[in-house]
């Protein structure tokens, strides 16, 4: 560990003392004061703090003007594409008129917006943007009117970004009415027995349901409305709710471990690749399969199977009874180069298994939809040739950048993607065989 010599920040009578003028002076020059200052005593001024690297007490200013530069922006999740698109509008208004803007997360819990709130005035915010999503009812709003009300009074100015009853600024968003003109959109084209996807405690018949948020309410009366207006009322078991929903996610039993393990890296690549996926939950499956599953829909039947390592560790596929139609996930590759995660022994032995005489076509992992025969004896073909020729190289004693470069280069199959995922394979079937 180094030694570093510290030293007390440079205060403003350091300045001044360096400028050879009063304390008042270098005030009114760093501090913006309205009050004229002699412009050869102000290059005095700056000169000084230049050389001393003074920096202003943002603090010290808060207290003596009552307000600071900062807007405070209080989203109810950071993640959110809505509430990240607010928040560039936010700093770029902000930024145009010399403003700084400090985010926080509410994670929609209204008791921790009234704390914000509270925390925010003790900072000397110049501004309170809210733009969470309001909840009716909400046991904390007459809490946070009051707190409002309280920074309003110190000279503060807040404003909501959705429709409010609150009596403060507001930008309303109109989550009713485009509902409504949506939904004679649609009756308009003839569209008649519909269905709706709901936010949690919303109906048609009261958009102040326990625990709703007045954005989906709004939304909802709206489109109920137009159908209603229209001769066609929605009935109410045609509204489901996201809490009402039976859902099930299933996968793999080694699905978890895998989510945890690449999740980040893929959701890190993603992003990259695409903004929108930015800040997207990698959430693991809800029921696992460690063997055979069967999962019933009714008239439509499915066989959920998991497979021993092939493609990777947790490979599984579906079975539509009623069609003969198999989704084979990534254990078929059409077209595109198949890649290895997991064991070339066991992927090759999973192929004798996975198509037998019921299965009349495949929805592979990537490809075209067929009968599936035609691709994978292909997607074989090269799993063998890998494995046959790695294992040549293990016994001339080839180590892998030998057997890379003898191996690396010939595609006679005119794979996709070969040149980025062959090497790889190589080397994963490499460090597989040499342990035979």
């Amino acid at each position: 560990m180094t030694n570093r010599e510290w030293t007390s920040p440079v205060t403003l009578h350091d300045v001044a003392r360096e400028a050879g003028v009063s304390l008042a002076t270098a005030s009114r020059t760093l501090n913006g004061s309205e009050r004229n200052v002699k412009e050869s005593n102000r290059q005095l001024v700056l000169a000084a703090a230049e050389r001393l690297g003074y920096t202003a007490n943002t603090s010290a200013q808060a207290v003596a003007r009552g307000t600071t530069t900062t807007v405070a922006l209080l989203v109810g999740d950071i993640a959110d594409p809505y509430f990240s698109s607010i928040a560039a509008g936010v700093v770029d208004a902000a930024a145009e008129n010399g403003l700084i803007v400090t985010m926080a997360q509410t994670s929609r819990d209204t008791a921790r917006e009234v704390e914000l709130v509270r925390a925010m005035r003790g900072q000397r915010a110049r501004a309170i943007v809210l733009a969470a999503s309001r909840r009716t009812p909400d046991p904390h709003s007459q809490a946070l009117h009051a707190e409002l009300a309280a920074y309003e009074a110190a000279g503060g100015r807040a404003v909501f970004i959705t429709a409010t009853d609150a009596p403060f600024r507001a930008v309303p968003l109109d989550n009713h009415g485009g509902a409504r003109d949506l939904g004679n959109r649609l009756h308009g084209l003839g569209y008649r027995n519909v269905a709706v996807l709901a936010g949690p405690g919303t109906n048609p018949a009261s958009v102040a349901a326990s625990d709703g948020l007045r954005t989906s309410g709004d939304r909802l009366a709206g489109f109920a409305e137009a159908f209603a207006t229209a001769g066609s009322p929605i009935p109410a078991e045609r509204v489901i709710t996201f809490a009402d929903l039976p859902l099930r996610s299933i996968g793999h039993k080694n699905l978890p471990r895998a989510l945890a393990e690449r999740g980040p890296f893929y959701s890190d690549l993603l992003s990259d690749i695409c903004p929108d996926f930015a800040g997207t939950v990698v959430t693991p499956p809800s029921e696992t399969v460690a063997d055979r599953l069967q999962v019933d829909l009714g008239k439509r039947p499915l066989r959920v199977k998991a497979w021993p390592t092939a493609h990777t560790n947790n490979d599984l596929t579906v079975f539509d009874e009623k069609t003969g139609t198999l989704w084979t996930g990534d254990l078929i590759f059409a077209e595109r180069l198949p890649t290895l995660d997991g064991s070339i022994l066991g992927w090759l032995k999973v192929l004798d298994e996975l198509l037998p005489e019921e299965v009349l076509r495949i929805v592979p992992g990537h490809g075209p939809v067929s009968d599936g025969r035609a691709a994978l004896a292909n997607e074989r073909r090269y799993l063998e040739g890998l494995r046959d020729g790695v294992r040549q190289a293990i016994a001339e004693g080839l180590d892998i950048p030998a057997t890379l470069e003898r191996f690396g280069s010939d595609n006679p199959q005119d794979w996709q993607v070969f040149e980025h995922n062959h090497g790889r394979n190589i080397v994963s079937a490499y460090t597989e065989l040499e342990w035979e």
